[in-house]
């Protein structure tokens, strides 16, 4: 059954041709790693460590996107 993207289609028509980025990445991922160089997408909006919210978008320092699972701060809450 997947995302049902045939219904989707049917329902609000093909598409506008536009890229969309969507990542899954589980914790632990080492994002300097030599493998992942120039694969990992980067918020060109933000500005790494310096506590500000650069792009507006409600979530401050979110260079490498943002931690859903876990509180304000990004962490995980336990």
């Amino acid at each position: 059954e997947g995302v049902r993207t045939e219904e989707t289609y049917k329902t609000f028509g093909m598409p506008v041709s536009e890229d969309v980025i969507v990542a899954v990445i589980d914790s632990g991922v080492d994002v300097n790693h030599e493998d992942l160089q120039g694969k990992i997408w980067i918020n060109s909006g933000e500005i790494a460590n310096d506590g500000i919210d650069n792009d507006a978008n409600g979530f401050i320092d979110d260079v490498f996107g943002w931690n859903f699972i876990g509180g304000k701060d990004g962490m995980a809450k336990i």
